[in-house]
C-alpha cells in the first residue's frame, strides 16, 4: 500500500511541476538577478567613460596647435613687426596716440586628473647627484705681488704701496733719468730677452715703458775715447739698475733715458742735458743719480793763527749748470738729485782742508748759488736704511746748514732689481724712488697739481726726524697725496 502512495506521488510532481522549475530554489533567483544588475552597471561606466573621453579628445583637439602652425604663426608675427616698423619710418614723427585694445586670454582648466602610478613617481623628491668639482681658474696675479720681495717692502716704507694700490701707477708721466753713456746696455737686454730672469709680464711693462736713449752726437762712445767711462764711470750697468726700479716702482709711467759723456771730440754734460729737456714738455721730473760734470780742483796755501802753512783744496763749477737748473725750474719741472754716499755733511762753497770728492762740493755749490725759487723744485735725497728705518751710514747729511736742510728728504735706498739677485745700496737708489712717488701722485684722475706742489707736500707730509740728519725727514708719499686732497 505505502509503495503505491509513494509511486503515484513521485509521477504526479514530474507531470504537474515544468521541468526544471523545482530545480531553482529562491535563493539562486537572486545571485542571477545581482549579476545581470552587475553587469548593466559595469556597461553603462563604460558608455559614460567612453562618451567623457570622446568629449575630452574633441576639445583638445578644438585647442590643438601643432609644430608646423606654431612656427607658421612666429614667420607671420616677425613679419607683421617688420612691416610695422617700416611703417613707422615712413610715418611723420608727430602721430595721433594709438588706442590700444587689452588682450584677455581665457584658460581653460581641466578637470582634476587622479594621480596615476608614473605621476606619482614624478612627485617624488629627487636626489640631487654630486658634480664634479669645477675647475676654477687661478686669480690674476698683480703687477704688484710679482716684484720681489725688497721692493715690496720699500714701497710699503716710504707710502707707496697705497698709491699703487688705488692704480696710481704714474699714467701719462714720462721720467728722464740722467746718466752716464753706455750704461743701458743690460736693460735692453733684459727686455730683449738675452740676460736676466724676469716674468713675462714685468718684461712686457719695461718694453713699453723703457724709451729710446737721448743724448748728444754719439750715444755710445767706445770706452778708450769715452773719459767719463774710462775714468769715472767703473760701474756699466747703474743706469740699467734705476730704470729697472723706476718701472718697478712706477709701472705705468716711461723712463726716458739721457746720455751724457765727454770724449776727445764731444762732450754732453749735465748742464746740456737739463737744456735740453726743459724744452719738452712730456718730461715733468728729472733723475741725477750720475752723470759727466764739468769741474775744476784748484787749491791755495793758508796759515792758521801758529803760522802753520796749511793748503786746502776745492772743486769749481761753470755756471752753466746754475742757468741750467734755473731754466728747467721755469719751464715747471722738479729735479731729485742724489745726495752722494760719502757718509758726510754738505759743505759749502770753500776751500776745504781734505780734498773732498768733486759730488758732495757740487750739492754745496747748487744751494748756495741757486735762488730759493728754483730750489723749491729741485730735492735732495738721502739713503734710508730699510731695515733699522733709520739712515745708511754712507749717505750725506744736510748737516748744521739750514738751507741744505730744508731740502733734504730721505728715502729706502736699498733696492734688488727684479732681473737679478744682486742686492744695492745707495743714494742713487733713494732719487728714483722719489721721482716715483712724484709721478705715482700726479697720475691721480682729476688732479690739476704741478710737479712742484707735489714736491712741497712730499717735502711737508715727511715723517720728521732730526734736522741735522734727515732734513725734512722720511718721505711718506701716501700722506702728501692726503694732504693734496684736502686742498694743500
Amino acid at each position: 500500500m505505502f509503495l503505491r502512495i509513494f509511486t503515484l506521488l513521485f509521477f504526479s510532481y514530474f507531470l504537474l511541476i515544468p521541468e526544471g522549475e523545482a530545480r531553482r530554489s529562491p535563493s539562486h533567483q537572486q545571485r542571477v538577478l545581482a549579476k545581470q544588475k552587475a553587469q548593466a552597471a559595469a556597461q553603462a561606466k563604460r558608455k559614460q567613460h567612453a562618451l567623457a573621453l570622446k568629449k575630452k579628445t574633441e576639445a583638445a583637439k578644438k585647442t590643438r596647435v601643432t609644430a608646423k602652425q606654431r612656427r607658421q604663426a612666429i614667420v607671420k608675427k616677425t613679419q607683421r613687426r617688420v612691416i610695422s616698423s617700416k611703417k613707422r619710418k615712413q610715418q611723420p614723427l608727430v602721430q595721433a596716440p594709438r588706442k590700444q585694445t587689452q588682450r584677455v586670454s581665457v584658460v581653460k582648466k581641466s578637470p582634476p586628473r587622479k594621480p596615476t602610478v608614473a605621476r606619482k613617481k614624478a612627485q617624488r623628491p629627487l636626489i640631487a647627484k654630486k658634480s664634479p668639482p669645477r675647475r676654477v681658474p687661478p686669480p690674476q696675479e698683480n703687477y704688484f705681488s710679482l716684484l720681489n720681495a725688497q721692493t715690496q717692502k720699500n714701497a710699503m716704507i716710504g707710502g707707496l704701496a697705497p698709491l699703487l694700490a688705488k692704480n696710481y701707477c704714474g699714467q701719462g708721466a714720462t721720467i728722464a733719468l740722467i746718466e752716464y753713456s753706455g750704461t743701458w746696455k743690460e736693460i735692453q737686454n733684459v727686455i730683449n730677452k738675452k740676460s736676466g730672469h724676469l716674468p713675462d709680464r714685468i718684461r712686457e711693462n719695461y718694453k713699453r715703458s723703457f724709451l729710446s736713449p737721448i743724448g748728444g752726437p754719439k750715444l755710445y762712445p767706445d770706452a778708450e775715447t769715452d773719459g767719463v767711462n774710462f775714468f769715472e764711470n767703473k760701474n756699466d750697468a747703474h743706469g740699467s739698475r734705476l730704470s729697472s726700479l723706476l718701472m718697478d716702482l712706477s709701472p705705468q709711467a716711461k723712463v726716458l733715458p739721457v746720455s751724457t759723456y765727454r770724449s776727445r771730440d764731444h762732450s754732453y754734460d749735465v748742464a746740456e742735458a737739463l737744456s735740453s729737456l726743459a724744452k719738452r714738455p712730456d718730461v715733468p721730473i728729472i733723475n741725477i743719480s750720475a752723470g759727466d760734470v764739468q769741474k775744476i780742483f784748484s787749491s791755495q796755501v793758508e796759515y792758521d793763527n801758529n803760522n802753520k802753512r796749511i793748503r786746502k783744496f776745492k772743486w769749481t763749477f761753470p755756471s752753466k749748470y746754475i742757468d741750467a737748473f734755473k731754466a728747467v725750474a721755469r719751464a715747471g719741472k722738479t729735479i731729485v738729485v742724489a745726495a752722494g754716499n760719502e757718509g758726510e755733511d754738505l759743505p759749502h762753497e770753500v776751500f776745504l782742508e781734505h780734498q773732498k770728492e768733486w759730488r758732495l762740493q757740487f750739492m754745496g755749490y747748487l744751494i748756495e748759488n741757486l735762488d730759493s725759487e728754483t730750489l723749491e723744485s729741485v730735492v735732495f735725497a738721502g739713503n734710508l736704511d730699510p731695515d733699522t728705518r733709520t739712515r745708511n751710514k754712507t749717505s750725506n747729511t744736510p748737516g748744521p746748514w739750514k738751507k741744505a736742510q730744508d731740502r733734504f728728504l730721505f728715502a729706502p735706498g736699498r733696492h734688488k732689481s727684479s732681473y737679478s739677485d744682486i742686492m744695492r745700496d745707495g743714494t742713487s737708489n733713494s732719487a728714483p724712488y722719489i721721482c716715483a712717488a712724484i709721478a705715482n701722485i700726479l697720475s691721480r684722475p682729476g688732479n690739476k697739481w704741478a710737479p712742484k706742489r707735489v714736491l712741497k707736500a712730499l717735502l711737508d707730509s715727511a715723517e720728521k726726524r732730526d734736522v741735522r740728519t734727515y732734513g725734512r725727514g722720511i718721505i711718506r708719499a701716501d700722506k702728501a697725496l692726503e694732504l693734496l686732497e684736502k686742498g694743500f
